[in-house]
């Protein structure tokens, strides 16, 4: 009995003492100096396409952060098990020097760490050390913002056949983080990629490559619309494609700069703020440029509208940070483009298709990768948008082209059937007999009568062949007809005119064949044979309101135009285009015919 008591004992004592080993190895186990391993592009966002290059055989480990400052932590045989793991996106901002500390592996036989090491994210100042031994500084890490010196924003440090050789390598970085806070943000970030340098060179190479040919392509377009908007033809809309080309190359060269060059820290918040107006201006000048070819009666001043909307949005949006706001701007600016194209598309606007048709194709394009819109894919995705615009416009200088070639020939069709009418048989009869009364019963008459009739034909034979004449011309015209018609009518007719400029250019024939209508459409009265032309200054231009006496005749025809009022449209429209409006109507005392004209245009006619 006492023997299988003892027996019993030492066996207990025996399997106590072989579970102790297993124990300790359990607790080794769970103890924080065992640490996580994951692929270098498992601890950052799925997107970057900068992490993919390195093969997912080699590893990193979490991030430790430890308040202070020691040169020992720089040392790969420290102990940082009491160290706090933070994600590389939480590095704590406005903070004294810290130091951070990760390690790299790799799982492959034999397998090399990549030799090309990358550092950025943003933090502004620091000391980074592989394995014990200072590989990269920039700037002066400080325990205040007066005492730390911001460097550079990223480092690229090839690694020595030596240092990368196979095998887990501890990475100890000293910082402070004073200068890099982001517009909205509440922590910095640390990246550090360890890439294959032949693989990097090639991203690298196709990162900037796209830029810069969007850069050129949204220069050339831009300049080349703007030259044919300052020597061929001053309209909004092409200045607006100007500005809109020109923007978009800018805004390009802003976002690419931080990936192209390595640049002071200190600089990242003048480059956020000059990416957001810029995008703010794009997106405006998107929806100001296809509201103004698609409804060019509204009001100019309206076009300010996204722009301030949009800097609204830009302002409430801001602490959100760059990469939340970019896209809020395009979508809202995409949006609204898409709701007025669409109601232009509705009301069959001409070109409002194509404009429609390339906005859906680049609100594709930017859906499919919003990161890399304003960089990359820029070229690519704006293009359908630009094609539709340019497109559009091409299709109304068409339009605006011939029918300014039909109002060409109009007018020279409807000026021969004037010419004919001053010069048919009946009109000579009627004038040859007046003249020859005149003769015998006032001879000095008759001579007025002989000079009107010079001035006349001579004016409309010389007019024929004009596009504009001086007003003082035009009136001179006016007058000598007037005196034959008050030969031929014993009235005394005469023209009166108030605040004309008679160097100011009209088309030919314009205000005499407004009277010839008063003599056609109106009976002519003994108390009122005066003809009145009056001009008025506008805001934009001049106002020249005419006049012609006598009692208004029942002709429905006066109103629609007859031959005498489509010569004078079709003169309007030939040398002013849009920038006229002419109205007219019975009034008391006759009939009044109201043109305007706006000054651009008129400068433009005299050019």
């Amino acid at each position: 009995m006492r023997y299988s008591c003892l027996h019993s004992l030492f066996l207990g004592l025996a399997f106590c003492a072989s579970i102790c080993p297993s124990i300790g190895a359990e607790q080794a186990a769970g103890d924080p100096t065992e640490y996580t391993w994951k692929p270098m592009a498992d601890w950052y966002r799925p997107d970057l396409r900068i992490t993919k290059l390195t093969a997912r055989t080699v590893e990193h480990s979490e991030l430790r952060l430890e308040s202070g400052d020691d040169p020992r932590w720089s040392s790969p045989d420290w102990d940082d098990s009491d160290w706090v793991v933070i994600e590389r996106n939480r590095v704590p901002l406005n903070e004294g020097v810290f130091w951070l500390r990760l390690r790299v592996r790799t799982t492959g036989p034999d397998e090399q760490v990549p030799s090309l090491i990358n550092i950025g994210g943003g933090i502004s100042a620091w000391d980074c050390y592989w394995d014990g031994v200072l590989i990269s500084s920039s700037g002066t890490p400080g325990n205040s913002r007066q005492t730390e010196i911001g460097g550079m924003s990223s480092a690229r440090v090839e690694l020595s056949p030596e240092m990368a050789e196979a095998g887990q390598h501890v990475v100890a970085i000293r910082l402070s983080t004073f200068r890099s806070a982001r517009a909205g943000a509440r922590f910095a970030q640390l990246s550090f990629y360890t890439l294959p340098l032949e693989k990097f060179r090639a991203l690298d190479m196709k990162l900037n490559l796209l830029p810069a040919m969007g850069v050129g392509a949204m220069l050339t377009i831009g300049v080349a619309v703007f030259l044919m908007w300052l020597l061929a033809d001053r309209r909004l809309i092409l200045a607006l494609l100007a500005a809109l080309c020109l923007g978009s190359a800018l805004l390009i060269t802003v976002v690419t700069v931080p990936i192209m060059w390595a640049y002071p820290v200190s600089w990242m918040p003048f480059q956020i703020v000059a990416r957001i107006s810029l995008i703010v201006i794009v997106s405006s000048l998107l929806l100001a440029a296809a509201v103004v070819h698609l409804y060019p009666s509204w009001w100019r001043s309206l076009l300010v509208v996204p722009l301030i909307v949009q800097t609204a949005i830009a302002s409430y949006c801001l602490p959100l940070g760059i990469n939340v706001l970019s896209p809020v701007l395009w979508r809202v600016a995409f949006i609204s483009a898409l709701l007025f194209v669409g109601w232009a598309v509705w009301r069959r606007r001409e070109g409002s298709r194509l404009i429609l048709v390339g906005i859906v194709a680049t609100c594709g394009l930017f859906e499919w990768d919003p990161k890399h819109f304003e960089h990359s894919n820029f070229v690519f995705a704006f293009l359908p948008t630009l094609v539709g615009l340019i497109s559009a416009i091409g299709l109304r200088l068409r339009s605006e082209r011939l029918h300014a070639r039909d109002t060409k020939l109009m007018a020279a069709r409807l000026e021969i059937e004037l010419l004919k009418k001053s010069l048919q048989p009946h009109f000579l009869m009627n004038t040859l007999t007046a003249l020859s009364q005149v003769i015998e019963e006032k001879p000095a008459a008759a001579v007025r009568l002989i000079d009107d009739l010079a001035v006349g034909f001579r004016s409309l034979a010389r007019f024929s062949g004009e596009k504009q004449v001086s007003i003082g011309e035009e009136l001179a015209l006016c007058r000598a007809h007037l005196g034959v018609m008050s030969a031929r009518t014993d009235l005394n007719w005469s023209l009166e005119a108030e605040g004309i400029d008679a160097s100011a250019s009209v088309p030919p024939a314009l205000f005499l064949t407004l009277i010839e209508n008063g003599f056609s459409h109106q009976r002519p009265r003994k108390d009122a044979t005066t003809f009145t032309l009056r001009a008025e200054r506008t805001s934009d231009g001049v106002r020249y309101i005419f006049l012609s006496p006598g009692t208004i005749t029942e002709d429905t025809a006066r109103v629609s135009g007859g031959t005498g009022l489509r010569y004078v449209c079709a003169r309007l429209e030939e040398s002013f285009h849009d920038a006229w409006k002419l109205t007219q109507g019975a009034v008391a005392g006759g009939w009044e015919t109201v043109i305007e004209l706006r000054e651009a245009a008129r400068s433009g006619a005299r050019t």
